[in-house]
Order: structure tokens, then C-alpha cells, then sequence
């Protein structure tokens, strides 16, 4: 770690700076060398969450129901509009919130248990 907060990385037998941006619900964002890399959250289906800040206006599947690939599992209002939020893995959900509740963006909604798991694949974390 460099005294300004920038990292020294090499790229192709290059030395470069990178500084981190941004981190969030939406991702991460590195400066390198001026240029803007933006990496986005991994794919876990197994946590309903959301990107956008509003509120939980119904739940349209109950606790413990089973939920299929594509369909909406509630509405939330952002900015005086309504929208949908769909699960992206079929399973069985679980409510972390209830209705009416103001959530941020990232904020755990629902936990999902998949009915095939073995067909989502997990990071693996390099260790050096």
C-alpha cells in the first residue's frame, strides 16, 4: 500500500497504480493507470437482494413457498414507482424483511434455498 492509498501492481512486466474507487452493492471500481475497471458482484442466487434504496410493498410469494426461475417475489417502490424483483434460480424462499420496510441498495431481502445447487457454480478464492 502505497502512502496516497494506491496499490503498486505489476501488469506485463509493468508496474502500474491502482486505486480502489468505489465498493458496494453494485461492485467495485479500480483506477489503473488512469483507466476505469468496474467488477461486478458475484452471481449468488441464494440471496435476493437489491441495487436501488425504496421500500418493500409486497411480498408476493409467502415465507417457505417455492418460487420459480424468472418470477417476481415482491414489489418494492423506488421514487414513487413500482417495481418487480424476480428470483433468478428456482427454490424455496425465506423472508428477511417484512413489508414496509426501507432497505438500501445490498440489503439482504430474502435468502433462497435452490432446488439444484449443483447447477450454480461457487467462487473459489485463490489462496497464492
Amino acid at each position: 500500500v502505497l502512502s496516497d492509498g494506491g496499490y503498486l501492481i505489476d501488469i506485463a512486466g509493468r508496474s502500474n497504480v491502482a486505486y480502489l474507487t468505489s465498493k458496494g452493492a453494485t461492485g467495485v471500481r479500480l483506477n489503473i493507470g488512469g483507466a476505469t475497471i468496474a467488477f461486478s458482484p458475484d452471481y449468488d442466487p441464494t440471496s435476493l437482494r437489491t441495487d436501488v434504496a425504496g421500500k418493500v410493498v409486497k411480498k408476493l410469494i409467502p415465507d417457505g413457498a417455492h418460487a420459480k426461475k424468472g418470477e417476481p417475489f415482491c414489489e418494492i417502490e423506488v421514487m414513487k414507482m413500482f417495481m418487480p424483483l424476480k428470483v433468478e434460480e428456482s427454490g424455496t424462499i425465506s423472508w428477511c424483511v417484512n413489508e414496509g420496510a426501507a432497505i438500501s441498495p445490498g440489503d439482504l431481502m430474502a435468502s433462497l434455498e435452490l432446488d439444484n445447487p449443483e447447477n450454480v457454480s461457487t467462487v473459489i478464492v485463490f489462496e497464492g
